[in-house]
């Protein structure tokens, strides 16, 4: 997707790598977006390898990617959202999961977004989760 959105493929994988971080180091989920970002920030600023301008947004991407009912203008913003939506829509009985953890309107969202990255790789759309 990143290349098809002509997006800097090194900080798109970053973002991706990283955009759970914090539910890999604690186990927890609540607020991981945002603790993520922190964590992510350290890493990325010990590295001594970015930008302060990258950092920035790949931190912010990291920090927003939970919001997916949220759309924006920032294209790692919405790239990360992409591909964790669809990721997730590739497990068995994710559609039941998030029917039952996600509010109508953002289980509509997931579904959007969903649909429109399959349409976006040449996908059917006649399925949106895996069966």
């Amino acid at each position: 997707m990143a290349i098809k959105r002509n997006l800097d493929i090194e900080i798109a994988e970053i973002v991706c790598v990283l955009h759970d971080i914090y539910t890999i180091k604690t186990g927890k989920y609540a607020n991981h977006a945002k603790k993520g970002a922190i964590i992510a920030k350290t890493i990325l600023m010990e590295t001594k390898e970015f930008k302060n301008k990258e950092i920035s947004i790949i931190c912010e991407a990291i920090a927003e990617h939970s919001n997916k009912q949220i759309y924006s203008d920032k294209p790692y913003v919405e790239l990360v959202k992409d591909a964790d939506v669809f990721e997730c829509s590739l497990y068995q009985e994710a559609k039941g999961f998030y029917k039952l953890h996600k509010s109508g309107k953002v289980y509509r969202e997931y579904v959007n977004r969903i649909r429109n990255v399959r349409r976006e790789l040449g996908l059917s759309t006649n399925f949106i989760f895996r069966k």
